[in-house]
Formats: C-alpha cells, structure tokens, sequence
C-alpha cells in the first residue's frame, strides 16, 4: 500500500503510524511506502546537493558473494576494505565493473535480470554506517526523534546502535538485504535520500510461521544449528520458490525521497537497483510490545540485538507483568531440559516435592521414546512424507482408529491392554467418536453435557493414508470412484493440491508433521491445521463446513507464547494441565506433544468443552493405607460444613473401603466412588476386563439414581470413622462419617485454623 499524508499528518509519526495501521497497510505484505508531502524536505538548510556526504567514512564495506541454487541462496560477506569514503564508493559504484549493466530496461524485466545473474557478480555494500543526512531542525519523521514507545530506552539510558540510533546504507547494483525480520521484531522505517530505487519484497506478519518453516526446510542445517537463523541476514530465497509453496509476498519499488515502513515480524527482503544511499533506524508502537515479549533471539552472535522487555511491560502490560515475568525469569518446574527465554540455554529443573522421583524418571524414559518415535516428523526438520505415511497408518492401527479422537482415549498409544501385532489389526468400517460438535463450534448453544460417544464411519486417506472419522473432519468425500464416495478418498491436504504443496504442509498451530490437517484461516491467510490443535485452541473456530477460523486478536495471556515442555519451541495458545494449581511451576505443551509427554485431553461442560489432564493425575490402584493414630473411643473435634464448623464427637468406629476416584465433566471430583457404582467403562473397548484404565470415560451411578460421565483416576484403600456427636443442648446425638483429616484429637496438638475455630465455639454462647 502507498499512502500520502498531508503536512499536517506528517507532524505526528505516532498518530500516522497507527492510522495507517487502522487502514490495513501492515495486513497486505507486511511493508507500505509513505509518499512524504510535497513542501517537506529532510534537508531544509543543506538542501538536496548532498555534496557534503561524500567526505563521510564507510567502515568495513563487504563484498557479498551469492551461493546456491533451485531458488534458495545463501550471502557470504566479506570485508573488502577496512574504510572508505563515500566519494570513493561513489566511483566505484558507478564504474563498468559494478554499475547496472542495463539501465533502460524496465524494473520488471531488471528484477529478472537480477534472479538469472544472481551468482556471477560479487557487489560492494557499505552497510551500518552511523550517521543521518537529516538536518537537525527538521520536526517531521525525523529518525533521530521519532518519539514512539522505543524511547523508553533512551529514559534508560540504552543506546543500541542502528535499533534506537541511525545507520546509512550506501548500496550499488545488486547489493542484497536477505530476508530478515527486525531486530527483536520492530517497525522499521527506511529513507532513500538519493540514488537508484530498490526494490522491496515483503510478507504479511501473519504468513511469517509458515515462512519461517519453509526456510527451515529450504536451510536444515543452519536451523538445526540456531533457531533464530533468519536474524542472520544471510539466507535468500526467490519468488518463484516462495510460489510453488504457496507463500504470499508483495513486491515495491522505492524511489529517491520516499520513506518504506516494516510492520512486526514483517519478513522483508530486497537489492538495489544502483548506487543510492538510505537512512534507517527502528521504532515501536504500543502494538509492538506483545511482538517483542514474544520474539526469538539469536544466540550465537556476537552482535545479536537483545532488548529487556521488563520496563516495557511494566509499564504497558502492568497486568499481565508478574506471570510473564514468573515464567519466563522465575524458578518454574519442568520434567525436561528448558532451552530457556528467548533460546537461551537454561538448567534443568524438577517437578515439586510432591511428585515421585520414580513417576518423574518414567515420565522422561516414555517421552524420550515417544520423541524417537517421530524425530522425522519435526515440522523444522526435513520434509519425509513417507515418514508421515507411516506415523499415519501406525496410528490409524491402534484404537479408537481415528487421528483425532485418540487424543481423547487413555494412552491409545501404548496401552498395556492392547500390546498386539499391529500388522494383525485392520481398521474397521467405524469406531467410538469422542469429539463433540461444541467442541467445533465453542459455543454454549450446543453444549449437551449427557451427550455419549456413538459409532462413526472411519474414513482413510489413499494418499497420506490418515484415517478419521467422518463427524471429525469437515471436508466433504472426494473420490475418483462414482460406486463408492468413501473409495479412494483423499483429505483435504491431498485433494486436488501438487506434490510440493502436499509435502510442504505443516499444521499453523503446532511443530508436529502427520494427523489430520485441514485449511484454515489465519486473518487473510490460508493455511492448514490439525483438527485437534483447532479443536483446543481456544481462539479458533469452525466456521464453513470446510474452513477453521483463527481469529488474529487476543489480550493478555491470549497474546503470550510460552514454551512447549516437549518440542522447546514457543508459541501461542499452548495447553497446560486443568488439574495443576501451582501456578509457577505451569508446564505448556502443543496439543499435538501432549500425547507424546503422555497429556491426555479430555472432555468438560461448557464453557470449557476439552481440557488437558497430565498422567500425574492418574493414581491407579494404590495399596493399603497405614490406618491414622485414632482409636474407638477417641474424643475428637470435627470440622463440618466445608470446614466452617466444629463440634466435639466421638469415634464409635473404623473401617476400611476401596474407593475409586473419579472427576466429572462439571469439573467437580469425587475420591469416594463405590466400584460397583460404575456401571460402564469406555475403556471396555480396548478389553480392560473389569481392571479400567486411568484417564477412560466412565459412566457413575451417583445418590440421586442418574448417570453421570467421568474420567476415571484410580482407586485405593481409604479409612472413615464415624463420629458420634452433640446436636443439640438436650444431648442428643448424631452420627457422621469423615475422613482422618476432619478429625482431631482434643487432648493433642491443634492446627492453627482448627484452634480458630475452637475458639470461636467457645465464645458462642449456646
């Protein structure tokens, strides 16, 4: 987009920026050109000559060499002298050797030029060279007084060169800006004082995670080797690369005296056409801030660009603050090795105190099995869709036999009660669905709490080999066969799209290649997701029988990545376990990595619909409890009413029961469920006989004769007394059963809470 402002709205930057914003110009390609008005000048007093830059000293200009090929290419710099000045580049610049060899021909046809040759010339670029050609009274976009949210830096007295202070480009013929987001993900603004255009090409910050996967693809071993490798400015890929894979970009030419402004995590891109010289430095709007809290850092350079978000959010963010500050900075526990804030390596930290050492070291053993399993299946690592293939058709084996619905069934993926020949297994024509409408459509219209799984036909891609059921996924049949639609059908991944876009695809949502995808909408992108990370993220929904939408705004911990405990990658909309309440050691994970780390999702009342409950949860059976030191006879307190009362009573008995555990779809919990008061198991399924496995959906009979869902825990031994005690001032007794942590001995020490309440009775006259 092009915009051209009156001098009137050239004199507030801010205001501008954010107008513009509201017009969309960061939404079409992550760049927008500003046609400055007519009557502004940077140089009011020098005027437009600038023949007082030629005796400025480029430091350290670099020869850039191109290498690759198939429309991926890497920049190798070298220094080519230790100074030089600008007259000199000047010379140089427009010599035979290093000028435009075609300077008619139109910059369409130039831009070819520039793809065919990319290889054989080596040009001379001074970048990074501190300074501006603005004269200092100048009020209007001035870069050296922009007055946006980035000056919070300079109140801290922090300079960080060519971010909150100007650099000048002096550029030639084919010198090349590789694809590269800003430093800590900034706007950027960039004037072209003189010269021959450059061309510009950019990408809209919401296509910037499926770019980011193509690059990763295109340059495994640079991402293998630093995640933040595109901070290094050196890797270039073609328009036409970028179209066979279906990434959206926008070209712009800019001309002497116009101003190009880049947008957060905005991937830009470019060379010039000629000898030309631009100043730039970057900015930020409030907007910004939940770009930078969230923006990745490389590590392995020594000239990285870091920027302390704490101020920053202190003071725009102040009530999101301290949990971004405890997760990111703050001792917080996990099972595996963190690779910290923004990539940093950090240490490993253990679960609490209150999880088993043994649970702990299992956890990891299964996990790094599990990650073995699928180490092809890395949405950074190499394409393998013959790895995906097999991922799919092993999965489509086990039970309930659909991708979607086995992230609700209790470890579908290893189940000591299913340990068969998976070669020996064929799927069936339908299974148990699991997945509820509201869960598609999140909406407290449809939520129908009784609702029970029900027979669904299974459906099995002829290409990718996934296999769903039909009420799970939303795209329509699509065969080749007009006897049978459900014959050779193909998902939406592998209808009617090529090979490299099939091999391409990768879920918006997530890090993990395989399952069920389908497309989505990401604001005006199109891209694909699993239906299960679409399911679980509570910012999309099923919108068209064929499309997911995602909506693009969020506030607070909506807007916050956070670090998945499996993959170590960051993003947004993370799971974390339903049933943990210790807010500082929260672990995330994908919902695809869930399964992997042994994180079951399960279903809930509106308006939570599905939620994720980690193994630690599941008790199984336990053995005997070694009965509390109370005794028959026994003169006790005990805490009634929710702990809200006390009265004095009596232990008349002790018995000891099995109970289960269970929690309901309501989110309420029951530790005294008789066996025999559930009446039916969804894991019968999967031939549990009677022995049901922690985490399946189980059917309860409860006190008032109806049937209730839940998610069944384990089951134990567990001791009640019954306690005789005064109802009244004529001495009558009642009868109530509790367990040992409502009772306490009168004769013996007393907690603080309970002494509390003791002296409250006593104050209270009868």
């Amino acid at each position: 987009m092009v915009f051209h402002p009156t001098i009137e709205e050239f004199r507030d930057f801010s205001r501008y920026m954010q107008k513009i914003e509201e017009m969309g110009a960061h939404i079409a390609s992550g760049i927008c050109k500003i046609v400055p008005p007519p009557e502004w000048t940077p140089r009011p007093i020098r005027g437009k000559s600038y023949t007082d830059v030629l005796d400025y000293v480029i430091e350290s200009p670099v020869k850039e060499k191109m290498e690759g090929m198939g429309g991926k290419f890497t920049k190798i710099n070298k220094v080519y002298r230790k100074t030089m000045t600008v007259a000199e580049f000047e010379k140089l610049a427009t010599s035979h050797e290093y000028c435009n060899p075609k300077p008619h021909i139109d910059l369409v046809e130039l831009e070819r030029h520039y793809w065919r040759s990319l290889l054989i010339h080596e040009p001379i670029y001074g970048a990074d060279t501190p300074g501006s050609l603005y004269d200092p009274c100048v009020e209007e976009f001035n870069m050296n007084n922009l007055g946006t949210v980035l000056d919070l830096l300079k109140e801290k007295n922090i300079k960080i060169h060519g971010v909150n202070t100007v650099y000048l480009y002096f550029g030639m013929w084919k010198t090349t800006f590789p694809w590269h987001a800003e430093d800590m993900d900034l706007y950027s603004i960039n004037y072209l004082h003189y010269g021959e255009p450059k061309f510009w090409y950019g990408i809209p910050t919401e296509v910037a995670d499926r770019f980011e996967r193509l690059a990763s693809h295109q340059f495994t071993e640079a991402q293998m080797n630093c995640k933040a490798f595109l901070r290094h400015k050196t890797y270039m890929l073609s328009p036409s690369l970028l179209q066979r894979h279906g990434i959206p970009f926008g070209t712009m030419v800019q001309y002497p005296g116009e101003f190009m402004i880049t947008f957060p995590r905005g991937y830009h891109a470019g060379f010039n056409t000629g000898y030309n010289c631009a100043e730039s430095t970057n900015f930020a709007l409030e907007r910004w801030i939940d770009f930078g809290k969230n923006s990745l850092v490389c590590m392995c350079r020594p000239d990285r660009v870091e920027i302390d978000m704490t101020p920053f959010m202190q003071k725009y963010r102040p009530d999101e603050f301290n949990s971004w500050y405890d997760y990111w900075y703050g001792e917080r526990a996990s099972p595996v090795k963190k690779t910290g804030r923004k990539g940093k390596k950090g240490s490993e930290i253990s679960y609490p105190p209150s999880v088993e050492l043994q649970h702990v070291l299992s956890w990891k053993r299964n996990l790094e099995k599990a990650k073995k399993e699928v180490r092809d299946l890395w949405a950074h690592s190499p394409l393998n869709l013959f790895a995906e293939k097999q991922f799919n058709e092993a999965r489509s084996k086990a039970y309930p036999h659909c991708s979607v619905c086995q992230y609700f069934v209790a470890n579908s993926h290893e189940n000591e009660h299913q340990k068969v020949d998976r070669l020996e297994i064929k799927i069936p024509t339908s299974s148990r669905r699991y997945v509820t409408q509201q869960m598609f459509a999140k909406d407290q219209l449809l939520d129908k709490s009784s609702e029970e799984p029900e027979e669904d036909r299974l459906l099995s891609c002829s290409n990718c080999y996934v296999t769903v059921h039909e009420h799970c996924y939303s795209a329509l049949p699509s065969t080749s066969s007009q006897d049978d639609p459900y014959e050779n059908w193909l998902c939406a991944r592998c209808q009617n799209r090529d090979d490299t876009l099939i091999r391409s695809t990768t879920c918006h949502l997530c890090e993990m290649r395989g399952g069920a995808l389908i497309e989505a909408r990401n604001g005006g992108d199109a891209c694909f997701v699993h239906v299960i990370c679409a399911l679980m993220h509570r910012r999309t929904k099923h919108a068209l029988p064929d499309t997911y939408l995602e909506y693009s705004k969020g506030s607070g911990n909506h807007n916050s990545r956070f670090q998945c405990e499996v993959c170590g990658f960051q993003k947004e909309g993370l799971l974390k376990c339903e049933l943990c309440d210790d807010e500082a050691n929260t672990c995330y994970f994908h919902a695809t990595c869930a399964w992997l780390a042994d994180v079951m999702l399960e279903r809930r009342d509106w308006p939570s619909v599905a939620v994720a409950v980690c193994s630690i949860h599941n008790i199984g059976t336990t053995s005997s409890q070694e009965i509390p030191q109370f005794a028959v006879g026994n003169k006790v307190y005990v805490l009634l009413d929710e702990e809200s009362r006390i009265e004095k009573g009596t232990i008349r008995s002790v018995s000891e029961n099995l109970f289960c555990t269970v929690d309901f779809l309501d989110g309420s919990t029951s530790n005294d469920v008789y066996p025999c008061d559930i009446k039916r198991c969804e894991c019968s399924f999967m031939n549990c006989n009677g022995q049901h496995i922690p985490g399946s959906l189980v059917y309860v009979e409860w006190v008032d004769k109806q049937i209730y869902q839940a998610y069944y825990r384990g089951r134990g031994p567990s001791v009640k007394f019954l306690v005789s005690i005064r109802q009244n001032f004529r001495g009558e007794q009642e009868e109530v059963e509790v367990d040992n942590d409502a009772i306490f001995l009168r004769s013996g020490p007393l907690p603080q809470h309970v002494r509390k309440l003791v002296l409250k009775r006593k104050s209270t006259p009868l």
